[in-house]
């Protein structure tokens, strides 16, 4: 009987182990695509402007194209704003 109980309890936990290692080649099988993606040096703003008001602003630049500006402040200054979006 207690043979019997410890064969199930290994079997148990053999399964388990199968489903853990499955569950985890499944979830990074899609990300290696994610992670291979380099950063740009398109992405990061290029030069703070200061807008007629005297706030300066930085724009966010995706794919080569300026989508828009953002404008700063002195915790976090408008081009590092910009390089975080």
């Amino acid at each position: 009987m207690a043979h019997e109980t410890r064969r199930r309890g290994v079997t148990r936990l053999v399964s388990l182990a199968v489903g853990a290692a499955v569950f985890l080649i499944l979830l990074f099988w899609h990300t290696p695509s994610v992670w291979a993606q380099e950063a740009s040096t398109q992405n990061t703003p290029s030069t703070e402007m200061e807008n007629p008001d005297g706030v300066f602003a930085a724009p966010v630049v995706i794919d080569g194209k300026t989508l828009f500006l953002v404008r700063g402040s002195s915790a976090l200054p408008a081009h590092d704003r910009a390089a975080a979006i």
